[in-house]
């Protein structure tokens, strides 16, 4: 699937290019957390550019579609019930925290788009907590340090065949030890406090114009 994703954008894409790839860690618990505003492409287009072997968080009506749904089992990726595709059980999503942190446990890096919606203006929408709930729903089952690494999308002609251009922005790690420290007694603020903090790191790594 990686090579496949490689190929994609190699042919599609004039220029793909990678600004901080010595940040990302080559082993250990990982979480990539990435703007959204090119749909399938986004995913695609990290899973061909980063080093790591990503396991995706997608929405769950995707793995339904005859066409993305196999690549989506292929490659481990994680469904995500999100409130807009109907149905409220909170069950469904704990077995989410629970396959993330298997995940997270195994030494595996998950990649997710906070953001929950693709959209293809130049800003960022307001982030939910599911990033923040993986990484502290982890460290409480004692997985150990995982590194929360905000990854910044910016695209020139993105839809056009040969002319459109990529750039892949790799951020500092956040730091989340306060956090982690925080949701022993507060979780929700923990995982509040933690998103807010993410929502700035992405935002210092893409250029948003009115």
């Amino acid at each position: 699937v990686r090579a496949l994703a490689r190929l994609l954008t190699a042919v599609f894409y004039h220029r793909v290019d990678v600004i901080g790839a010595e940040r990302i860690p080559r082993a250990g618990p990982l979480i990539v957390a990435a703007n959204h505003h090119n749909a399938l492409v986004d995913g695609v287009l990290l899973l061909a550019a980063l080093p790591r072997r990503l396991v995706s968080v997608a929405k769950a009506p995707l793995f339904s579609n005859p066409l993305i749904g196999p690549l989506l089992r292929l490659i481990g990726a994680l469904p995500v019930h999100r409130r807009q595709d109907g149905g409220t059980d909170p069950a469904r999503n704990d077995r989410l925290f629970a396959a993330s942190t298997a995940t997270l446990r195994g030494g595996d890096a998950i990649l997710i788009f906070p953001e929950g919606v693709s959209q293809p203006e130049p800003t960022l929408m307001p982030l939910r907590t599911g990033a923040a709930r993986m990484l502290l729903a982890a460290e409480a089952d004692a997985v150990g340090p995982v590194t929360l690494l905000p990854v910044g999308l910016m695209f020139h002609e993105p839809g056009t065949f040969r002319t459109g251009w990529a750039l892949i922005a790799v951020g500092e790690p956040v730091d989340t030890a306060e956090y982690v420290a925080l949701a022993r007694s507060q979780p929700e603020e923990a995982a509040r406090r933690l998103t807010a903090r993410l929502g700035e790191a992405l935002r210092g790594l893409i250029a948003e114009v009115d």
